[in-house]
């Protein structure tokens, strides 16, 4: 038996974190807690969460992300009225119909989906399209810098930053419950490279000694102004977190009297942070913070209300991602212990961050992007039938609608199914009902008007040889 791949898909079981929904999946039901080390899961997939709402790059992913998804169910519901087709998805299927305008109307959602493969690029270097070269000429070369690791070669990607980096901070919190050294929490035997590929290349370039800055410029590379951005090469390299890092490590080799790191005084923070970034030739940290404090300016609902507390904490406690447990009374703080996913799905149930975050707003935000999702093609993880319409609850896995639990509804819908009738209240409010209904009523769809079918994505040459049979002269 390997017992390395056994090792590697448990781990890997153990728990997911979403960044599009901002949502966790823990695999185990909520006493097992208890222990240390599922304790340390559960701490590892929230840290993504805080990467999330802490950075400027997580604000602007997910910022990107629910803008990519309004569009493409705006787009679906409005071109194929103004087109006169009808409301199908995947768009696979209207590349079936063969014809000038659901050829259009197909092309212009797949548009819109491309958009969040620079995200896709960043971490794993790869598109969900198989084609770099619509990304003005990137590949996976010039997106992901070659560096040595123990004497090999490795491409470093996005998620080596993200996941070494939350795998340090959750090997600091084992050191203090388990007892156990750095060296046993992060065993490359027992890892896939993306949990320990940034820290030991970083160990290797400046020395185990500088271990303290490590966490920082993780940090550093995750405090970009703007999206990276594929207008060319270099503008991408600038903002790219891979290549921030490397950039970062490299300056680190020949930077003289650095600011001193201080836990205990926030001020070090910014003038260690300032100083390294502005060194690279990247913005402060003050200028890295407006992209993302203008977007959640933009509305007035509790999901922005609460990326904007997560902006004003981070900058108020400046040392609570590269070292949340330098400050016992700030870690156990329930200002600090606020900030978790949205909703975490364990074996015997799910939580919710329903003190900070609307239950409605949540429930409308998980519908439009399952159905943004489906449009496009992608299937959930969840999924049962490929061939039927998923709703929020039933795409995300957490299935706590109240007419699934009552067994009326199990979350997939075509035009056969039969849905629990929708009340409202004089304020039109949704009193019982399906919810998904609800939603595409509110874009003029009939939920039973939908043609289904099978969930797959459509291959960059099917879509352009589509595009060039009906539009080139």
């Amino acid at each position: 038996m390997n017992t390395k791949l056994f090792t590697d898909a448990l781990s890997a079981l153990l728990g997911q974190f979403t960044p599009g929904n901002l949502g966790s999946r823990l695999f185990m039901e909520r006493s097992e807690l208890e222990t240390p080390e599922n304790f340390l899961v559960w701490f590892h997939e929230r840290f993504h969460y805080l990467q999330v709402v802490f950075t400027p790059y997580g604000h602007l992913k997910w910022a990107s992300y629910r803008t990519s998804t309004a569009d493409i169910v705006e787009a679906w519901a409005n071109l194929s009225l103004m087109l006169n087709q009808p409301r199908k998805l995947p768009i696979k299927e209207y590349l079936l119909n063969d014809t000038p305008e659901s050829v259009k109307l197909a092309y212009n959602i797949w548009i819109h989906d491309l958009k969040n493969d620079i995200y896709k690029i960043v971490e794993q270097g790869v598109t969900s399209y198989g084609n770099m070269s619509l990304f003005a000429g990137l590949t996976y070369e010039t997106c992901c810098p070659k560096v040595m690791l123990h004497g090999q070669e490795h491409r470093m990607r996005g998620i080596d930053i993200l996941e070494s980096f939350a795998k340090f901070e959750e090997a600091m919190l084992g050191e203090i419950i388990t007892g156990k050294t750095l060296d046993d929490l992060i065993d490359p035997n027992k890892l896939n490279p993306e949990y320990y590929s940034a820290l030991y290349y970083f160990l290797e370039t400046l020395g185990p000694e500088r271990l303290i800055e490590f966490p920082i410029v993780c940090e550093l590379a995750l405090a970009t102004a703007h999206i990276p951005s594929p207008s060319s090469v270099e503008n991408f390299q600038k903002y790219a977190p891979n290549w921030r890092f490397i950039k970062l490590v490299e300056k680190l080799k020949s930077i003289e009297n650095l600011p001193a790191i201080d836990y205990n005084d926030n001020t070090s923070y910014f003038d260690y942070a300032n100083t390294v970034l502005l060194a690279c030739g990247f913005e402060t940290l003050k200028e890295a913070w407006v992209a993302a404090e203008e977007y959640a300016e933009m509305s007035d609902l509790t999901m922005a209300e609460e990326m904007k507390a997560a902006i004003e904490y981070k900058k108020k406690h400046p040392w609570m991602l590269s070292y949340p447990m330098c400050n016992e009374d700030d870690f156990f703080s329930a200002e600090f212990n606020r900030f978790e996913p949205y909703f975490t799905i364990m074996d015997d149930g799910i939580s919710y961050n329903s003190a900070h975050v609307r239950s409605e707003e949540l429930i409308v935000e998980n519908h439009l992007q399952a159905l943004s999702q489906q449009i496009c093609g992608y299937t959930s993880r969840y999924c049962r039938d490929s061939f039927k319409l998923m709703c929020g609850f039933s795409y995300m896995g957490t299935n706590t609608c109240p007419h699934h639990l009552t067994g009326e509804c199990d979350g997939y819908v075509d035009a056969e199914t039969q849905l629990p009738e929708l009340i409202l209240d004089e304020a039109s409010n949704i009193k019982s009902g399906c919810t998904l209904e609800l939603l595409l009523k509110s874009h003029n769809i009939d939920i039973k008007s939908i043609d289904v079918g099978i969930m797959r994505l459509v291959k960059y040459d099917e879509i352009t040889n589509a595009a060039k049979k009906h539009f080139t002269a």
